[in-house]
């Protein structure tokens, strides 16, 4: 790959220099923007915080670069790479590579890239460059459209980000009921890994268990109920509730009980 420079110390960029590495890849870290790395690298990987992109391609066309010949790419999962139009304009080959994954902290191994999907897009020799990385990681590359960017990665804040405090919601009416905040975590995670288990070898449909899946209008009376003091919780509670109903719809629910549950969710 004629080496990898790096650009940015945080949670993903350590992770992708370790992971790298492992691999056997030629990474460096650059020392500032007009690092030795940057000049002998074929590729450049710009991981930085979104709103810090732009400015950081610009600060690299004015050093003494040849960029012609070069790849960069950016990690954000929101923005294109017409971030990088600064150095496209200077003849490097540009895109974007983002890990559909979540580093909680730097220096993550290189297991945690292991078959995960990695969003490739931009200039055709910048995609073909992303997925040479992403399969050297481990990982699976698939190609990106950039008006579809900030539609996948809003799925995955949804299905990752937006868990975190779901859980740590549930958590809270665990605690209130008595119990230590490290108990409550530990009775709801293999409920939660169960869960996941069904969504892996099921669609959500079929995946989908409990009162409102069952039409249970008593026991969805019951919880509501009991959610009274925890107004955010509730709220929570009859919005996604009403997304299961739609899921539950779709495995048969009987459309008096889609009904009534609905209502009764809805606050009528």
């Amino acid at each position: 790959m004629n080496g990898i420079a790096l650009i940015g110390r945080g949670r993903l960029g350590t992770s992708l220099d370790r992971a790298l590495a492992e691999k056997g890849v030629d990474a460096h870290f650059t020392r500032g923007t007009a690092g030795p790395a940057i000049r002998r690298a074929g590729i450049v990987m710009i991981c930085v915080p979104d709103g810090a992109i732009a400015s950081v391609a610009k600060t690299l066309t004015l050093e003494k670069i040849e960029w012609r010949g070069k790849i960069v790419l950016h990690t954000s999962g929101l923005l294109s790479s017409g971030e990088l139009l600064p150095l496209r304009a200077r003849g490097a080959a540009c895109g974007s590579f983002h890990p559909m994954q979540a580093f909680p902290r730097r220096n993550m191994p290189a297991a945690h890239f292991d078959g995960i999907p990695i969003g490739i897009e931009g200039d055709a020799a910048a995609r073909q460059a992303g997925a040479r990385i992403a399969r050297a990681l481990g990982a699976r590359p698939f190609t990106v459209r950039a008006a579809d960017k900030p539609l996948i990665h809003t799925a995955c804040s949804l299905a990752s980000n937006l868990f975190v405090p779901l859980f740590d919601m549930a958590v809270g009416l665990l605690e209130a009921a008595g119990n230590s905040r490290r108990r409550a975590a530990k009775m709801l995670i293999p409920l939660v890994e169960g869960t996941l288990r069904n969504v892996k070898q099921l669609d959500a449909p079929r995946a989908l268990t409990g009162p409102i899946s069952r039409g249970d209008l008593a026991t969805v009376r019951a919880q509501l109920e009991a959610l009274r003091p925890f107004p955010a919780a509730a709220r929570a509670y009859r919005v996604l509730g009403r997304e299961a109903l739609a899921l539950a719809e779709k495995s048969g629910l009987d459309q008096k009980e889609v009904k009534a549950m609905g209502r009764l969710l809805g606050g009528q």
